[in-house]
């Protein structure tokens, strides 16, 4: 059980937390190492041991950033990620033949948003995207691709969902 400090409504631990010194300070996500920062989340020193702490506040979002494939497309494309089923990671891969408003969501079987990977404007072409389901239990996942504006009265735009298992 992690000891936050009294009445912190940011969930700093305290410095009798079993929780101090127990985290990792790098973690290997496809190929990219990332680091951890040596402020916390709301900007604050974090208080190095031999390792960083575990706490809600010591967590942060790691931006996934695309690496773009050479090539312009002639059209959408959606392909299925690699390898699936996966544990704990997979490669999610898409091409656009614009330059588009893309969402890129990982939906449960419920339906609830576990993770967003993309909400930004992409250059037309090739992407691929390493994601790492760490942290989440088994099962069926949906990868939805949103691309343009597909609700427009055009109709303009891609949506195409892909089902992805995670095994663990």
């Amino acid at each position: 059980e992690p000891l936050f400090e009294s009445g912190d409504t940011l969930y700093h631990l305290s410095s009798a937390s079993p929780c101090i010194n127990v985290g990792i300070d790098s973690l290997l996500m496809g190929s990219t190492m990332v680091k951890c920062p040596p402020d916390d989340y709301d900007g604050d020193s974090r208080p190095m041991g031999p390792l960083p702490d575990m706490g809600s506040d010591e967590f942060f979002v790691v931006g996934i950033e695309p690496k773009p494939i050479a090539g312009i497309p002639n059209s959408y494309e959606f392909y299925q990620n690699y390898p699936n089923p996966f544990n704990p990671s997979t490669t999610i891969e898409f091409a656009l033949p614009n330059t588009e408003l893309v969402t890129l969501r990982i939906y449960n079987i419920l339906g609830e948003v576990v993770a967003t990977l993309i909400s930004e404007r992409l250059t037309a072409g090739k992407y691929k995207y390493d994601w790492d389901a760490s942290g989440l239990a088994s099962g069926m996942y949906f990868c939805k691709l949103e691309a343009g504006n597909p609700s427009t009265s055009s109709g303009q735009g891609f949506v195409q969902t892909k089902k992805m298992l995670l095994i663990r």
